[in-house]
């Protein structure tokens, strides 16, 4: 081995022969001296293969060959991308740490490196299973690491196709380019040009980039860059997501029917495509065909699997659409061509832009021999759910269950009737039965994940929390990968005086979700139980950062810093009073019953036994608190100490 071929005297270090041959190669005139190169790259390979055997027999107690290897490994893309080729990498490694050691490593090497396909981090889930040992994990690693790299890299798809990077290129090339095409994803197209910039001045380069650039391009106002944009897709046919951005570029030059052409291509290889749906609606409903875009609305807006917050901006769509549908209606009956089916059709329309009167006198003119029967209870079912005739509510739930368990095309919905005739119960004030009604759900559907948190809510509301922790803990058992099953326990078990259990599952809660506001309230108050205020502070004024201060919950916990932490009685009790006034007009609370109680606390504190006046409005304080929650033990003891009797250990009075 002749070291000098490579300018460096001998190592181990792979890292500093790789750099010694990059800048090496450099100096090399591959036309007139190739016989140059061919030795650089044959002292080249002798080197890396004596690096590798000399660092992988230093002694097993060192992991230094591994944190030596993983880089080299990792910079060739064209292995990196490759299962197998971990595969193979890995297999060697595990002969020398084992496999469990080796696990460690390789999540020690990913905090840094992680660009992977997601291919690869399938393979990485299916060898270590990383998401059944998420719990060891959580205790050794920054959480965030764990949760948004580790667990979520198996389902993640390629927003950058890694085989559409040329093969044999650096992957701190391919690292670069993916950074700066996030960043530019990220910005409006008016603010994209430097970024573009800094992608184009690089080595290498990527359809997506390209794509993205032209279509930023066109939705700017310069047409010319659509032309680049439909070169790049006729090279790359088989990719979702260029085909999308060329849509986008044809909805922005009002080419609707060329971008309706290639929604409905990407949505029959993938039907559940959201951003080809919500598309499609708009060219559709762009050439004039807004009923067929309502409708479209309609099912993603059904869709269980839709995130919820986009509900809101979906309905809104589908409202300015059926604008246009109940006005063509309008000018159909008044020259007389409507039929049963299109008042029914009308009656939903109006039913989802809120005009109910319209809907009930339209629906009111349906001869029910004519349409639908199925259709039109549904219909009516809702109708009089939100006009208040609570009976006929129910009972047309009742048909609708009965329906979907004779007809094998509505069985899907049985779970959703259900859940109606149950909101009927419970908005009527009886929950007994519409806890009844969710637990035949169950018997009927299985553990719906809907059902058993519905059914958990309404047991927390009437504090049966014996019962309430049964069916959070078979939420549990039916989705381990949700964060609900443990909050709903830990409300329960709050709820029973336990705060120690409460928080344990609090926290087991927080594990799978770091984020859902209700969880974080409920942790903050079991801080504040246990007198933990820095630590309930902390999480208080993340949530008020986030702009949630306006929420009432959130206030509620803000007011109890104000008193417990840092004695500003006067401030807290005017917050508890404007948390109570939004109680009275109608929002609820599981835990309303304790702002009186703090109202009532507060204001005792306040003024001296001899003061008949304030001594009434404490005592209206803890008789509207035992309105809501007769059963309150703070409460009752509160109102033991007023009429005089021994009364000890009052929460957070002393």
């Amino acid at each position: 081995m002749d070291w000098k071929v490579l300018g460096i005297e001998p190592t181990k270090d792979i890292s500093a022969i790789e750099a010694a041959y990059e800048e090496k190669l450099q100096q090399i005139d591959m036309e007139n001296r190739p016989e140059d190169f061919t030795a650089l790259k044959s002292a080249y390979d002798e080197a890396i293969v004596l690096a590798r055997d000399l660092v992988q027999r230093e002694p097993l107690s060192s992991t230094r060959g591994f944190k030596v290897l993983f880089p080299v490994f990792y910079r060739k893309f064209d292995l990196r991308r490759e299962p197998a080729e971990w595969d193979a990498f890995l297999t060697q490694e595990e002969r020398m740490y084992g496999r469990e050691q080796t696990m460690f490593l390789v999540l020690d090497e990913l905090m840094e490196k992680h660009i992977l396909p997601a291919a690869v981090w399938q393979f990485l889930e299916q060898r270590y299973h990383f998401s059944e040992k998420k719990d060891i994990l959580f205790d050794k690693y920054p959480r965030q690491y764990i949760t948004e790299v580790i667990l979520k890299g198996p389902s993640q798809t390629d927003l950058l196709p890694f085989d559409l990077f040329v093969p044999g290129k650096d992957g701190s090339v391919c690292d670069e380019y993916i950074k700066l095409y996030y960043l530019a994803l990220g910005l409006r197209p008016d603010q994209s040009k430097d970024t573009f910039e800094k992608l184009n001045a690089m080595s290498e380069q990527h359809p997506y980039g390209k794509a993205l650039e032209a279509r930023n391009r066109v939705i700017t106002g310069d047409e010319s860059a659509l032309q680049v944009l439909e070169a790049i897709c006729g090279k790359y046919p088989g990719h979702k997501e260029l085909q999308m951005e060329l849509a986008v570029s044809y909805m922005a030059t009002a080419r609707t029917g060329k971008c309706e052409e290639i929604c409905r291509g990407v949505l029959e290889s993938d039907p559940s495509d959201f951003s080809a749906n919500v598309l499609l609606s708009q060219a559709v409903a762009s050439q004039g065909r807004y009923r067929e875009a309502s409708d479209l609305l309609t099912s993603l807006i059904k869709d269980p699997s839709v995130d919820t917050s986009v509900v809101g901006r979906l309905s809104a769509m589908r409202a300015e659409y059926n604008v246009q549908v109940i006005r063509d209606h309008e000018e159909a009956e008044a020259a007389g061509r409507k039929d049963d089916a299109e008042l029914l059709d009308h009656a939903w329309r109006c039913l989802q832009n809120n005009m109910i009167e319209e809907a009930d006198e339209i629906a009111s003119r349906i001869d029910a021999g004519n349409v639908d029967g199925t259709e039109l209870t549904d219909l009516m079912n809702q109708i009089w759910f939100v006009t208040g005739n609570r009976e006929r509510a129910t009972a047309s739930a009742d048909a609708l269950i009965a329906a979907a368990k004779k007809d094998p095309s509505l069985a899907y919905r049985l779970p959703e009737f259900y859940a109606r005739k149950a909101n009927v119960l419970y908005t009527s004030g009886r929950r007994s039965e519409a806890a009844d009604t969710y637990k035949a759900a169950l018997d009927d559907c299985g553990n719906d994940r809907n059902i058993l948190s519905m059914l958990c809510r309404i047991l927390l509301s009437s504090r049966d929390y014996s019962e309430t922790s049964v069916y959070a803990k078979r939420m549990i058992d039916a989705y381990p990968g949700s964060h609900l099953g443990h909050y709903l326990l830990a409300e329960a078990l709050y709820g029973e005086g336990d705060v120690r259990a409460a928080s344990a599952e609090a926290d087991a809660a927080l594990e799978l979700s770091s984020s859902d506001l209700e969880l974080l309230v409920l942790k903050i108050r079991l801080l504040i139980e246990s007198r933990a205020l820095e630590d309930a502070e902390m999480i208080l004024q993340s949530l008020i950062r986030g702009g949630a201060e306006d929420v009432t919950a959130v206030k509620w916990c803000s007011a109890l810093i104000k008193e417990m932490k840092y004695h500003r009685d006067d401030e807290a009790l005017d917050d508890y009073f404007d948390i109570a006034e939004r109680l009275e007009s109608g929002e609820y609370l599981s835990w309303a019953a304790k702002v009186y109680y703090r109202i009532a606390a507060v204001m005792g504190a306040q003024i001296e036994s001899s003061d008949t006046e304030g001594m009434q409005r404490v005592r209206d304080a803890v008789n509207k608190g035992l309105a809501i929650d007769p059963q309150d033990r703070d409460l009752l003891k509160y109102l033991d100490m007023l009429d005089g009797k021994n009364a000890e250990g009052l929460t957070l009075a002393d």
